[in-house]
Parts: structure tokens; sequence; C-alpha cells
């Protein structure tokens, strides 16, 4: 008898439980992603919060001297450099490169070798070292990159040649290839294209510095300082007050754990962690669940013991003792039972965690907090506690002779007005708060693209949103009583025509509100909630996918070595691409006009062709003679820049290869008219422009990508696929671009979907758990009815049949204002989520919406079977004998 209600409880807090496990797993995923470049240091010198210092290098941090302090094991500069690689004639362009520091601060891993031990040896990443075909020992030549002028405020030193006449030589120099790295951060770290770092000797960058006029390695850029501290109490706060008296003004000394927080906020832009978001979501929705679902379950137990309950207060037990011992079982098996949940969410987390399964960056752990414990088992125990008090004030409310009686002689009593004037009061609150939520929103929006400050919180809006839609549905789920049979008796006056089976199983639905009610309430709640998140995810898809268009000019931005009109041909072959062009790409940097010793990427286009192959139209202020467009968006955010002003920049132009494979450049002064245009998100360094082919004349570009527009919308993961087939004889290939990002978004997306969709089938087991015991009530009331009905001749398969039917009603119309509710509410969300992202798209997820009207359907009809079953295995003369 304690079966079910014991079933319900442990699925239940094993989804609470699994719930607060998952958010720990989300939590430490999040923090070692934003922090992986930080390795195992456990302090780090960073900007301080809410300063904004000017960008710092690497000798402002005065690492020599830090390393020197008592207790520091270990220090690296946050910095990086770009370099390119050659082998014969194979080459790699633009690849990471960071210097090398104590092993334990590494942010990469040594997949096999060793660091290099002396200023002639380099370790490449794994995929560099495979597409050049290198082994241990083999020599390598690399050269900085010529992107590396964006350090250099001139790009000459004294004793040179003028700046505006050269831009530095970047000669080549052989090396031994000591070790391999690996990309032991996320998936999507900015190691992880190549698969790990190139890592050089500290030396080795000095001299290369050098040669290019760049000073040394004290010159480079740095973010923070990571340092490995030891000691402990005094020794270590010694050591830290002597780091803290070396940092530069605006930087602070943090350690571990307040670093990843700053990382996380700063990930988030500021915004509320979404692990604390989904916790407080996911967890009130799973107690409401399985609370809604328990209550339903102790009906069904105390019921069978109406007559139990009346007998002991026949025979002298008063009503305080019958209370007191159903009180007693309540507390005893909501113990046991949640201890079993709590005990089976650990167990599916460690397992997880030791099959190493991951879904993109996020990787399951166990990570056992006193909420997973003590949040589940205090809910189990409560909510089974006040669930077993209100079905036993049912039973002893009634005098003792009254429960001795059949119990559908005490049925269908009429509900509570008050309970549906509150309700109402509930829903039409609920709908205001979040139309006028709605309604706020739509007043930013307009505001913001106005360039008005509208004054509102944002904030205070969206829970006001929320508040609103969690009272509405708690309305509608206080009032289902009175909406939900009158739904079925509308379906039901169809289908009782269809047979003796199908008329008494809608007889059934009409004969008790309340049953039906507490039945289709349980499964109306998991399908509003999977509803809700799978309307929101395709409105967040396709806003997305429209937003993406708008903000990304090129459809597919293709990189790769030597790319030609052969790699055209090919990506103007795949099905899909309506236009594609060869772009060169030139490097310059800012001379006057601009911020002064910029980095800038130009492309060189065809004026004609610019419209049919971007998503603008800019191709008219293209074919103007000496103009630079630049991408307005971009520009108005800069003061050193202005509309129609004129540009003077220094083009790298390489002029020749030297002894060891190694490139000369020379820089070639270019006065340009800076024009700003409608063009957005092409990827290329901090400032980028576009200009016409006859305007560099004469310029080597330094590479050479491939642009393409797509035909409508085509499946981008099996796009991508095909273009990098079509380039499978090109190394170092990589696609950008708006449809790059669809994919990533995507997959995003349909991650995070996939992770909350099985938590959210957890709910619906729960629920259909709800329609079988409640079901089970329905047979135990119409025991003698039943019986009655196989005396006159009904057989176990109509019986069967009927139970099927009247579970199956119930479903349908659960499931079906489910979906409505779920796309009400799905829209409203995404309304709230993105419209400050553009045009909102509010799709009607049709497949989504037949799987779960099916799965809802046959689920339900399933739940039927046991119940029938019981009664269909009690003979008619028994189940009509006097007990």
């Amino acid at each position: 008898m304690m079966i079910p209600a014991g079933i319900a409880i442990v699925v239940g807090t094993l989804f609470i439980a699994m719930t607060f496990l998952f958010g720990n797993t989300m939590d430490v995923s999040m923090r070692r992603m934003v922090s992986s470049d930080a390795a195992q240091a456990n302090y780090a010198i960073i900007p301080a919060e809410g300063s904004h210092p000017d960008q710092k290098r690497v000798k402002d941090f005065k690492t020599e001297e830090l390393a020197k302090v008592p207790g520091v094991r270990g220090v690296r500069s946050d910095t990086q450099l770009m370099a390119d690689v050659r082998a014969g004639k194979i080459k790699s362009e633009n690849i990471t490169a960071i210097p090398l520091a104590d092993s334990s601060l590494m942010p990469i891993g040594l997949a096999k070798g060793s660091w290099p031990s002396a200023d002639d040896q380099v370790v490449l990443p794994g995929l560099t070292v495979s597409r050049l075909r290198l082994s241990l020992g083999d020599k390598v030549n690399l050269n900085l990159s010529p992107n590396m002028l964006y350090i250099s405020d001139d790009l000459g030193s004294e004793g040179q040649t003028k700046a505006d006449q050269a831009a530095g030589r970047f000669i080549s120099k052989p090396l031994t290839l000591s070790g391999v790295s690996s990309d032991q951060g996320h998936e999507g770290s900015e190691f992880g294209e190549s698969g790990g770092a190139i890592v050089l000797a500290p030396k080795t960058i000095d001299a290369f510095m050098a040669a290019a006029g760049l000073g040394d390695m004290g010159d480079l850029y740095a973010q923070n300082v990571y340092l490995n501290v030891g000691g402990q109490r005094s020794a270590l706060d010694e050591s830290l007050s002597s780091l803290r008296k070396l940092m530069p003004s605006g930087y602070s000394l943090e350690d571990r754990h307040t670093i990843e927080d700053r990382l996380v906020k700063t990930a988030l832009g500021g915004s509320q962690n979404p692990v604390t978001t989904f916790l407080l979501v996911f967890g009130t929705l799973a107690m409401f669940v399985a609370a809604t679902v328990i209550a339903n379950t102790f009906q069904v137990m105390v019921a069978r013991q109406r007559r139990y309950l009346a007998l002991l207060r026949t025979i002298g037990a008063n009503k305080r003792q019958v209370r007191a011992s159903v009180l007693m079982r309540s507390i005893i098996l909501g113990a046991a039972a949640s201890l079993i949940g709590v005990g089976a969410a650990i167990g599916i987390m460690a397992l997880l965690g030791a099959a190493k399964a991951h879904t993109n960056s996020l990787y399951f752990q166990l990570k056992l907090t006193p909420p997973v414990i003590l949040v589940p088992l205090v809910f189990g125990i409560v909510v089974t506690v006040l669930a077993s008090l209100g079905s036993s004030w049912a039973a002893i409310k009634v005098s003792p002779l009254e429960a001795l009686r059949p119990a559908d002689l005490l049925e269908n009593k009429r509900t509570s007005r008050i309970r549906l004037v509150v309700s109402v009061v509930m829903i039409l609150l609920g709908v205001a708060m979040t139309v006028w939520s709605l309604w706020r929103v739509r007043l930013d929006v307009t505001a913001d693209k106005a360039g008005k400050a509208s004054g509102g919180r944002p904030n205070i809006v969206a829970a006001m949103a929320v508040i609103g839609i969690v009272l509405a549905f708690l309305g509608i789920l206080f009032s289902a009583n009175r909406w939900i049979p009158f739904m079925l008796k509308g379906i039901g006056s169809l289908v009782s025509r269809i047979g003796p089976s199908s008329a008494i199983a809608v007889a059934n639905i009409e004969r008790n509100h309340s049953r039906v009610a507490a039945t289709g309430t349980a499964l109306l709640i998991g399908v509003t909630l999977v509803a809700t998140l799978t309307t929101g995810a395709a409105s967040a898809k396709q806003t997305m996918a429209n937003m993406l268009d708008e903000h990304y000019s090129v459809d597919l931005q293709i990189s790769g070595d030597g790319l030609d009109a052969k790699a055209l041909d090919a990506i103007r072959r795949i099905d899909g691409v309506a236009q594609a062009e060869l772009v060169p790409q030139y490097a310059a940097m800012v001379k006057s006009g601009g911020r002064n010793g910029a980095g800038m990427t130009i492309f060189a286009l065809d004026a004609h062709k610019t419209d049919r192959l971007l998503n603008a139209k800019v191709g008219k202020d293209l074919s103007r003679q000496g103009v630079l467009l630049l991408p307005e968006s971009l520009m108005d955010k800069q003061k050193d820049f202005h509309d129609g002003g004129n540009l003077g920049l220094n083009i790298l132009n390489p002029i020749q290869d030297d002894v060891h494979g190694g490139s000369a450049s020379v820089a070639q002064r270019l006065f340009v008219t800076s024009v700003y245009a409608p063009f957005h998100g092409i990827a290329a360094s901090n400032f980028y422009g576009l200009t016409n082919s006859f305007s560099l004349n004469g310029v080597q570009p330094q590479t050479v990508q491939i642009w393409a527009k797509v035909d409508g919308s085509p499946t981008v993961s099996a796009f991508m696929d095909k273009v990098k087939s079509a380039l499978s004889g090109y190394s170092a290939v990589a696609v950008k671009g708006g449809l790059a990002e669809k994919q990533q978004w995507d997959r995003t997306i349909d991650s995070l979907l996939m992770i909350i969709l099985a938590l959210l089938a957890v709910a619906v087991a729960i629920a259909l758990i709800g329609v079988a015991n409640t079901l089970s009530l329905s047979v135990l009331e119409r025991r003698r009815e039943s019986a009655t009905l196989r005396a006159i001749g009904m057989t176990r398969k109509q019986i069967r049949r009927s139970l099927a039917v009247e579970s199956g009603l119930i479903a349908l119309g659960s499931a079906l204002s489910g979906m409505v509710l779920g796309l009400l509410f799905g829209w409203a969300a995404a309304y709230e989520i993105f419209s400050s992202l553009g045009t909102v798209a509010l799709p009607i997820p049709w497949s989504t919406g037949l799987v779960i009207l099916l799965v809802a359907l046959v689920a339900a009809i399933l739940a039927s079977i046991l119940p029938a079953r019981r009664v269909n295995r009690t003979s008619p003369v028994v189940a009509l004998a006097e007990e």
C-alpha cells in the first residue's frame, strides 16, 4: 500500500537532488572554462574591480621582482604573440604562441617530449605537428606573424628606417622541435582550434622581437599575471603583502576563488549567474510537481484505509490518535524514500563522472554540497506529512458509520467557491503583471533605438514577468477541477459514441471532477514545462539566426593556406552557395587620421561584386577611388576616426623570401578617405575595412580568403561539413562568419535543451506515476460498479479498454492544454529575453508538439494497465460481497 507513494517520493527527491547536482556541475564547468588560462595558479594580479587601468605591458608588472618574493613558486604573464611556422614548403600561419613558465602555470599540456630547455627549441601544437608532418628533433622555421605590428606605437626603432617607410623585418629562424603541446582547456578555448599553442623560451621571444624592431618580451601586452604562492598564515600574509607593493596602479591581488567569481561575472556580462537561476526555477518546479503527485498518491493510500481508520475509531481511537498514526507513518515513509532518492541521484552523478560523460564544455562530476542532501530530504518529509494530513483529515472528518460505507457515495461534493474566486484573481493578476512587463520591455526597446535612456529597471521588469506567469499558472492549476472536466466533457461527447467502453469512460470522467482534475493536473505541469522550453528554444534559434544575418555581413569567411581559384571553384560547386569570391587580405597600421599605431586588416573587393556577396549594400560607396569603408557600428564608438576624414596607413608589403623560408616585409604608405558604411561582423583584427582592388595595385596581399553567400537556410552543421570536405586538400582551413556563429549557437541551444528536457522527463515520469495512482483510486472507488458491469456481461477486454480511454482522454486534454500554455509562456519569455537584440521570432514548433502529444497519450494508456489488471483480477462475486 505504501509502494506507490514511496515511488513518487523517490522520483521527486531524485529529481530535486539531480537538479542541485547538475547545478554544481554547471558551476564547476563554468569556473574551469573561464579560468582555464590560469592553470593551477592560486593567486593572480588582475585589474581591480570597478577600475579600468590602461593596457599594461609585461614589463609594467615587474615579473622578475615578483618571482624573487619569498614564497612565490612560479610567475606567468598572461601574454601571447602570433607566429608563422614553416617546414619545407608547408606553412601554418597565425598560430598563438606563449612564453614558457613554471609547468603548474602553463594553460596547455605537454602531449610528448619536453618543454624548451634552450633558446633554439620550440614546442608546437599537436595539429600543427601533424599538418607539417614533423617528429621530435626535426628543424622548423619560425617567424613572428605580421599581425604583431599592433603592439608597437612605431614600426621601427632608433637607428632604423623611419616608420612611414619600414614596418620591421619578420625574419625566420630555425628551431628544434622539443615537444608537442595539447589543449587542456575547455572545448572552444583560445587554443582549441589548433589543439594547443606554440611555446617559446623567453629569450627566444626576445630575439624575435628585437629582429622585428619591436623591443623584447617585456613590450608585449599582458592582461593578468598568474602566481603560485606557497606558505601558510603569517608567511603567506607576508608574501602577499610584498606582492601587493609591486603591483601596478589599478590592479589587485586576488585568490583563485575570487578570480573565478570575477571571470564568471565578466563572462556573463554582470548578469545573474544562470546556475543560480537554474536551481531556483527547476528546484521550485521539481517541488511543485512532486508535491502534487505525492498528495494525489496519499489520497489513494488513505482511501484504501478508510474502512481501517473508521474501525479504529469505532473501537475507541479518537481523531488525534488516528492522525498521529498517519503522521508517524508518513514521516518514516518520507525519510526513507527521500534518502533512497538522494542516494540514487548521487549514484547516477558519480557514474556519469566516472564515465567522464560530457557535452561541449560541460563535464559531469560529483560535487556534494549541503543542499544536495538537505533540501530533498526536508522536502520529501514535509510534503509527505502535509499530503498525508490532508488526506487523513478527509477520511476522519466523517463519522465512523459513514466511513464504513462505500467510498463512491461520499464523493462529488461541490467545489469551494472561495477556491474558484482565488484562482480567477490569480489568473487575472498574473496576466496583468505579464502584459505590463511585456509593455515595459517594448518601451525600453523603443527608447534604446531612439538613443534615449528609458529609465527602466530590467531586473524588476523581468521579475514581474516571471511572477506573473507563475501566478497565472497557479491560478489555472487551482481552478483545474472546473475547466478540465468541462473541456473533457466536450471531447468525450465525440468519443462516447464509439462503443460501450468509451461511453462508460466518459461517464466516469463526468462523475468525479476532483479526481479527474488531480490526474490531469500532474500531467499538465510536465507538458507545460516541456512545451515552454521547446517553444523558447525554437524562438531563440530563429531570433538569433535573424539577428546574425543582420550583424554578419559575410555568411562564410573561409581562411586557409594557399587558397586559390581551384578552392574557389570547389566552394562554388557546393549546393546552397549563391556567390563566392577570392578576397585578398592585407595587414596595415594606422599612422594618421585614426588611433595612431593601431593594427588594421584591409580586405579588397570589386565594387560590382560586393552587393551580391555581402548581406549589406555598400557597392556604391566602394566604387569610389581612394575610399576605405569602415564598419559604422564599430567606428561610432571610436573618437580617433572620422567619417569622411583622411586616413594614413602603412600597408605591410611582403617583398621576398629569406634563406630560411621566412619573409621580409616593408611598409608602403597609403592615404585614403574613411567612409562609414553599414556592414558588420567580419572576422579580423580590432579594426578592419573594405577597399576596392585598384586602390592596392602593386601591393602583395598577406593572404587570400574565400567569402561566400549562402542561398536559403541550409542545415548549418551539414553545410559546414561540405565546405571542409571541399577544401580537404588545403591545410589550416577555418570557417567563420554568420553561418558559423549560427552553428555554434544551435549547438549551445540544443545541448542545454537536451539536458533540461532530460530533467523534465523525470517530471513527466512523476506525473505519469500520478496518473497510474489516481486511476488506482478510481478503480478502488468503482470496485462494486466494475463488478456489476462484469456481472451483466462486460468482458475483461472492455474493462481494460474503458480505463485506457479514460486515461487517454485525460492525457489528451491535459497535453493539449499544456501545449497551448507552454506556447504562450515560451513566447512571453522569448520576448522578454531577446527583444533587445532585434525582432523576436514567435514560431509554433508543430513537430515537437506532435511528439509531446503522442508520448503523453501512449504513456497514459500504459499507465492504465496496472489498474485494469487489478480490476480484472477480482471476480464479480467477491467484489460484490459485503465486507
